[in-house]
């Protein structure tokens, strides 16, 4: 989620339902999130037949929202980890070739 922009309402096809969302993603993260989530009811061996797609689908798609926007995050982690490993590893060079005891 965006904070600070406005929900928006959506209608979204899952699992052969349309559902209608209220969301303030944007288009594309929308359709990864989509299809991760079908992606994943398909797995699950989950298709059009669901009872009460609503009950069902809605916080299934939420839970994979949060997975995604989780898994965005350790690879910034994972990024930001690997940086700081270069540095750490040039300043112990440099103090390997200084003068300082």
């Amino acid at each position: 989620m965006v904070e600070g922009e406005a929900l928006r309402k959506k209608t979204i096809s899952l699992c052969g339902q349309s559902l209608s969302i209220r969301t303030d993603l944007d288009e594309a993260t929308l359709a990864e999130l989509v299809a991760f989530a079908e992606e994943r009811l398909a797995a699950l061996g989950v298709g059009p037949a669901v009872d009460d797609p609503q009950r069902v689908l809605l916080p299934f798609l939420v839970v994979c929202g949060e997975l995604l926007e989780s898994r965005k995050k350790a690879d910034e982690l994972r990024l930001e980890r690997e940086e700081a490993d270069k540095r750490l590893k040039a300043l112990a060079e440099l103090l390997e070739k200084s003068d300082i005891p």
